[in-house]
């Protein structure tokens, strides 16, 4: 029995920081979330997990070997950091919102809106999997308290995570029917090209940043990261493109890839090989064979196609 005790309260606690964490961050996209049923949800969410970490507590106590003096000190430190926590989110709410005002973009871009709902889906579904193995646990420990609320938190996290999943479709919705807008607006200067751009810009918005053509995107330094930006395909640059504008819309990135913005030598170059390239460049137009040599020195800098530009430029 002390056994399975000892292994209860952990799962009370892991429990305790895992509805801390989603508190934490509901309080946080709050404040950047229209009026509506979305926000509701939240808000409604917040209250009843806080009146269920309470619960917590209580239960770790009453299960936890009286230890006035050690009690009292693990309570002030577990004040002290919850005092914290709420001091320094405003903090960083304010700076979101300065932040988002200072990229002249409204804190409501449909763009944000879904990225916050992924990361409420999945700081979620943390908290579910806490309260399964606590669940487990209570049950092995035959302590019905502590089983009942996990059941009930467990019930509330599950609801939300339905409702969570709504918010998703409607946020992706919105994010299509905003490039789908975006694509009508440009129709004039090409609509074939201006489609695949926007489409593109939308996949950067709403990608991971493991998942970018740059790997270790947001630990490069901007000097480190402009460099490798020359590497990339237009294809590869319009999704980095978006993803920046969504994100840090770093001015000095997002000008280095309008630098590299020009029109590939062909259809379907970026896609090619040295080696095809190459074999190409035999055939062309010397005119062609010149924009070939600037688009390369410009961007991948392969020497093998570098030297075959010039050569045929030379016959």
């Amino acid at each position: 029995m002390a056994v399975t005790t000892n292994a209860l309260i952990p799962a009370l606690e892991d429990a305790r920081e895992a509805h801390t964490a989603v508190i934490d961050r509901f309080r946080s996209d709050v404040n950047v979330t229209p009026a509506g049923p979305h926000r509701s949800a939240l808000e409604d969410h917040m209250s009843a997990t806080q009146d269920h970490i309470t619960r917590i507590d209580r239960r770790i106590r009453a299960l936890r070997p009286s230890r006035p003096l050690q009690d009292t000190i693990q309570s002030v430190g577990t004040l002290a950091r919850d005092a914290v926590r709420l001091t320094r989110l405003p903090l960083e709410i304010g700076a979101l919102i300065a932040t988002e005002a200072i990229r002249g973009r409204q804190s409501t871009d449909e763009r944000r809106l879904l990225r916050n709902a992924e990361d409420e889906y999945g700081i979620t579904a943390r908290a579910v999997a806490a309260c399964r193995a606590g669940q487990s646990i209570a049950v092995e420990a035959h302590d019905q308290a502590a089983a009942d609320l996990f059941e009930e938190l467990l019930r509330q996290d599950e609801d939300l995570l339905r409702r969570l999943q709504d918010s998703l479709a409607e946020h992706a919705a919105a994010v299509a029917a905003e490039a789908a807008d975006a694509w009508r607006a440009s129709m004039e200067g090409g609509p074939a090209d201006a489609a695949t751009r926007v489409a593109q810009e939308v996949r950067g918005a709403v990608t991971r940043a493991e998942d970018l053509p740059v790997s270790g995107y947001e630990q490069l330094e901007v000097s480190d990261l402009t460099g490798q930006l020359r590497m990339l395909s237009q294809a590869d640059l319009t999704v980095v493109e978006g993803y920046e504008r969504a994100h840090a819309n770093r001015p000095e990135v997002l000008n280095a890839i309008e630098r590299l913005r020009v029109g590939e030598p062909w259809p379907g170059y970026d896609d090619m090989a040295a080696e095809q390239i190459r074999a190409r460049l035999q055939g062309v137009d010397p005119a062609l064979a010149g924009e070939v040599l600037e688009y390369e020195r410009g961007h991948r800098r392969r020497s093998a196609v570098i030297t075959a530009a010039e050569a045929r430029l030379t016959l």
